[in-house]
């Protein structure tokens, strides 16, 4: 038996944003491909996903990426950023390892990331295209 189709949603959870425009973006494919099966990829609140694309997902509760460590909603912690990212750098061949397998066995074959940079790594491990979304990238942050 064929399983619907499966698209892997990787966003970011640092704010809201990422968030609800990948979520909106999903609504609509689940309009235009009803039969398909989204995946997020996130930490973000699954009541915040769940206001745009209904209760019809599945949430991977993982984060790709660091984001800034913020005091407050305009104060970055560029030191405690960069600990965070080291350490995530550690962990990083272990996500991609644990990401791969689960895409494989749920038959993924796209990832759409809001904007994750460990997406593409993993889209390559696991043999399959990855399409990024986003209004400005990593470099701009960091």
């Amino acid at each position: 038996m064929n399983q619907p189709p499966s698209l892997y949603i990787a966003v970011t959870s640092h704010g809201f944003g990422h968030a609800v425009r990948a979520a909106s973006v999903a609504a609509v494919i689940k309009q235009l491909m009803p039969q398909i099966r989204i995946i997020f990829v996130t930490t973000a609140p699954d009541w915040l996903i769940a206001s745009y694309v209904g209760q019809d997902f599945t949430q991977r509760w993982k984060a790709f990426d660091v984001g800034v460590i913020q005091s407050d909603s305009i104060t970055m912690d560029k030191a405690a950023t960069l600990a965070k990212m080291q350490y995530f750098q550690l962990q990083q061949q272990q996500i991609i390892a644990e990401e791969v397998e689960f895409i494989h066995k749920n038959q993924v074959k796209l990832i759409l990331s809001d904007i994750s940079p460990l997406a593409a790594p993993i889209a390559q491990a696991a043999g399959i295209p990855c399409w990024m979304m986003g209004n400005f990238g990593w470099d701009f942050i960091y």
